[in-house]
């Protein structure tokens, strides 16, 4: 038995791993002129997609109030809260927290919401500050003030004692 196999012992049984093309590159197999059997040749049928993939695009945050009357509005309630002399720097203010903050969903009157939000800091009481932009379902900017404490964790998660902020993409 140990001769039949010839000098190398680990010969004597045939690899079967060596009878499988799996890239299909030896053009022998299956036999030319084989019925039902076609030869592949090759990259004859092959089709390239020379298209670019389209470049994504950012998605549009809020810049703008609803109108001019609403801005001033929300300037005379809230702008002293981020000194802001006039209507302008408060909508400056409001555009850096949209394009530098987090984004959240919020629940408001039943529907939800995005929301910015931007840590400042803490309040006296040591918990975090935070500048919250809202914005309704126009993609336009509705509020700009400050928010802390339960209140805050309150609008942004409905409840109180959860303090996770949880960021949303856009």
């Amino acid at each position: 038995v140990k001769l039949a196999g010839g000098l190398n012992q680990y010969r004597y049984v045939p690899n079967p791993t060596g009878w499988v093309d799996p890239l299909g590159l030896n053009s022998n197999c299956p036999p030319p002129n084989m019925p039902g059997c076609p030869v592949p040749d090759g990259v004859a049928g092959s089709v390239v997609d020379e298209g670019e993939p389209l470049t994504p695009k950012p998605k549009s945050r809020p810049g703008n109030f609803g109108s001019e009357e609403k801005l001033a509005g929300h300037f005379e309630k809230h702008g002293a809260e981020f000194k802001a002399m006039t209507s302008e720097e408060y909508l400056l203010i409001a555009r850096g927290v949209v394009n530098q903050g987090t984004r959240v969903e919020y629940l408001y009157k039943g529907e939800m919401r995005a929301g910015y939000i931007q840590l400042m800091g803490t309040n006296r009481k040591g918990e975090a500050k935070f500048a919250f932009v809202g914005t309704n379902t126009n993609d336009e900017i509705t509020t700009l003030h400050t928010k802390s404490g339960k209140e805050f964790w309150r609008t942004i998660n409905g409840n109180a004692q959860d303090k996770t902020v949880r960021p949303a993409h856009d």
